[in-house]
């Protein structure tokens, strides 16, 4: 292999994405999980010694759908995450929200702390605000 070509290699896709893509921001050349068969790793490998970029489909997909949540963050909601927060929105208790749709307080509180990850919400009171300015309150999304 050339000096100065890397091929980057991960497991976890969920926390490796925004790192993959520092790396190829870094310099990186190519991309392969961890999990991708023997010949992806050849194929990789003869890609970036022609001095090409190689990214393995899975990243490609990732980074498409990323590169949509990030022009509209509820895009990449799903509907439960959608029907809870309409609900924050409506100011229900998490208590109060997990009867309204027959799920545990935990399940709640685990949809809200995803709702904070992918919406870039710091608090509750960040949720309740893109609810209501996002129009997720009134159901109209």
């Amino acid at each position: 292999i050339a000096v100065g070509r890397v091929l980057s290699c991960d497991t976890d896709r969920e926390r490796a994405l925004d790192e993959d893509l520092a790396a190829f921001e870094a310099g990186a050349q190519g991309y392969l999980s961890k999990n991708a068969p023997p010949e992806a790793l050849v194929a990789a490998v003869r890609t970036i010694e022609r001095g090409q970029v190689f990214i393995e489909r899975t990243l490609a997909i990732s980074v498409a759908t990323q590169n949509a949540a990030h022009r509209d963050p509820l895009a990449a909601l799903t509907p439960r995450e959608h029907q809870v927060l309409r609900l924050i929105g409506q100011g229900l208790r998490y208590e109060d929200i997990a009867a309204e749709i027959h799920v545990s307080y935990k399940t709640v509180a685990n949809t809200c702390a995803n709702l904070k990850r992918k919406l870039a919400a710091r608090s509750l009171s960040d949720l309740i605000r893109i609810a209501i300015v996002s129009d997720e309150a009134s159901g109209r999304h």
